[in-house]
C-alpha cells in the first residue's frame, strides 16, 4: 500500500468513526481476522480498543476497602452492616458514571444495565459481591464487581457496543449464605428471611435495610433462561 492508499484508508476510517454511530462505524470495518498484519485499519482498531486501566481499577479497589477496615488490613464488612450500606452508596454513582442503568430489585440485589445493539439478545451477566465475612480481606467478591465495572467504563470509552445487552450484577449477602442469588434462582423462601445474620439483624429486617421489599422476593426470581451467559 502506498501513501495515497495508506491516507485515503485512513481518512476513510475517521470519517466513518467520527460521522457516524459507533456501531456503524464497527459494522463498516472489515473483522481482525480479514485484515493483513499491516494493515492501518488494524492499527486503528487496535487503539480503539477497550483498556483496561489498572491504576483505576486498583484505587477502588482499595477505596472500597476503607469501608469497614481493620487496623490489620482486613475488612469487616457483612451484609446490612453500617459499612455495607455505605460502601454501597458509594458504588452506585460508579455504576451510572460507567453508562450503566441502575436498579434495586426488591431483594435488595443491584443490577445496572448497558442496552446491546439487539434486542432480542439476552444479557451477558458479570459481576459478584461486596459484602464480607467478618475479617474477611479486601478482593473476594470486589475484584469481581469492580473489574465488572472496570469492562463497562472501557467500552463506555472506547464506545464500542456489543450485540448483547451487558449487566452488572452485585449479589446482596453472598457471604451469608447466598442470600441474594439465591433469591434470584427462587431458592430462597418467605420464611428463611426469619433467619437471623451476622449483623443482628433478620433477612427480613436487612432487605429492607438496604432498599428491598422482602414481602415481594418472588419478584426478584429469574425465569430460567433470562440470560446468556
Amino acid at each position: 500500500m502506498d501513501r495515497r492508499q495508506f491516507a485515503a484508508t485512513l481518512a476513510s476510517a475517521t470519517a466513518g468513526l467520527a460521522l457516524a454511530r459507533p456501531l456503524a462505524a464497527q459494522a463498516s470495518m472489515p473483522s481482525f481476522a480479514a485484515m493483513p498484519r499491516t494493515s492501518p485499519l488494524l492499527a486503528l482498531r487496535r487503539a480503539l480498543a477497550p483498556t483496561i486501566d489498572a491504576g483505576r481499577l486498583n484505587a477502588r479497589l482499595a477505596e472500597l476497602a476503607t469501608f469497614g477496615a481493620r487496623t490489620d488490613g482486613g475488612v469487616d464488612r457483612v451484609a446490612y452492616s453500617p459499612a455495607d450500606l455505605a460502601a454501597r452508596a458509594w458504588i452506585e454513582p460508579l455504576l451510572r458514571d460507567a453508562g450503566l442503568t441502575v436498579r434495586r430489585d426488591v431483594a435488595g440485589n443491584l443490577i445496572a444495565r448497558r442496552e446491546g445493539s439487539d434486542p432480542t439478545r439476552r444479557p451477558i451477566v458479570i459481576g459478584s459481591h461486596i459484602d464480607t465475612v467478618p475479617a474477611g480481606g479486601r478482593y473476594d467478591g470486589t475484584v469481581g464487581v469492580l473489574a465488572a465495572i472496570e469492562v463497562a467504563d472501557a467500552l463506555r470509552a472506547s464506545r464500542t457496543a456489543l450485540r448483547h445487552p451487558l449487566e452488572v450484577a452485585i449479589w446482596m449477602n453472598e457471604e451469608g449464605g447466598l442470600v441474594g442469588s439465591r433469591i434470584v434462582a427462587g431458592e430462597l423462601q418467605d420464611g428463611d428471611l426469619d433467619a437471623v445474620a451476622v449483623a443482628g439483624v433478620t433477612h427480613r429486617e436487612g432487605i429492607t435495610r438496604i432498599g428491598g421489599d422482602p414481602s415481594r422476593i418472588h419478584e426478584a426470581r429469574w425465569e430460567p433462561g433470562r440470560i446468556a451467559a
